[in-house]
C-alpha cells in the first residue's frame, strides 16, 4: 500500500481533514497515535512536529489551500500584514 504524499495528511487516509488535525495534536501531546506520516504532518518544514503545524493545518482544513504559497504550505497571513 502506497503511503499517501498529501500535505496535512496525517494520518494517511488521503484526506485532509479535522482527523489529522486530531492525529498532529495527539502527537504532540505525546499520545498514541495508529498511523502518523510525519512529512505530511510537518506543514512549515522545520523538521519538528508541534503546535505550529497544528495551526497551519487547521488553517488548510478551513481554508484549503487559499492564501497559501505555490507548491508548499506556508504561514498564512491571516491578519492582513
Amino acid at each position: 500500500m502506497a503511503q499517501s504524499t498529501l500535505p496535512g495528511d496525517a494520518n494517511g487516509d488521503k484526506v485532509v481533514d479535522v482527523l489529522d488535525v486530531m492525529t498532529v495534536v495527539n502527537k504532540v501531546l505525546c499520545l498514541k497515535v495508529e498511523v502518523f506520516i510525519t512529512s505530511n504532518a510537518d506543514l512549515n518544514n522545520d523538521n519538528q512536529i508541534d503546535v505550529s503545524d497544528v495551526m497551519l493545518l487547521v488553517y488548510l482544513v478551513l481554508h484549503g489551500n487559499e492564501g497559501m504559497g505555490p507548491g508548499s504550505v506556508e504561514d498564512p497571513d491571516v491578519d492582513g500584514n
